[in-house]
């Protein structure tokens, strides 16, 4: 039987810190809320076909996709912890072969059951000074100014229940400042759509 080396993850509670270490040397250091303590006896060939950390990184990846998985954290979190975009994440999951939408059939089938909200009103951004129409550009449909992200889509991300932190995470080039006038705008100025 080969030899095994020890892989120790401790944390330690009042500081909520903790510490990764391979075979007595640190690996890796995160702040956390939970105290975990965790040993693994490896063999030898693993250790050696991994560095310490890209081990810490893999160990780590896995844990987060499983927490993701039995829905303990949400993606957001997930996203937060690993340090990652959320398209990263997506990406992630795929890997992992954790489901990005995971929903029972139920579930599913209230959702499908809703009509959507862009489908039954409309914005007037009339009179918004963070969008504007350019023929040509993106179809000439509102877009935000400056730049080629939809207005509506903004507006549709919160709808589906996007945090305003989160989008202003997927969106760089706007302020959060600016993503909460549109959704406060859009709010004010969203009007049924006439047949």
């Amino acid at each position: 039987m080969p030899e095994s080396n020890g892989l120790y993850f401790f944390v330690n509670a009042p500081f909520r810190h903790y510490r990764l270490t391979l075979n007595g040397r640190p690996c890796y250091t995160q702040t956390m809320s939970r105290r975990l303590t965790v040993e693994l006896d490896l063999p030898d060939e693993v250790v050696a076909a991994l560095a310490g950390e890209e081990m810490t990184a893999r160990l780590r990846e896995a844990l987060v996709m499983n927490l993701v998985r039995e829905r303990h954290i949400s993606q957001g979190k997930a996203a937060e912890i690993l340090a990652i975009s959320r398209e990263d994440m997506v990406r992630l999951m795929s890997k992992h072969q954790v489901p990005v939408i995971d929903l029972s059939v139920d579930e599913l089938q209230r959702e499908l059951d809703q009509p959507m909200a862009s489908l039954d009103s409309y914005i007037d951004w009339t009179g918004c000074e963070l969008v504007e129409r350019i023929s040509g550009k993106v179809s000439g449909r509102t877009i935000v100014r400056g730049t080629r992200i939809l207005a509506d889509t903004i507006v549709q991300d919160a709808e589906l229940g996007s945090p305003v932190e989160e989008i202003d995470e997927n969106y760089p080039d706007l302020s959060l400042s600016d993503i909460q006038q549109l959704l406060s705008f859009a709010h004010s100025h969203r009007g049924q759509r006439t047949q």
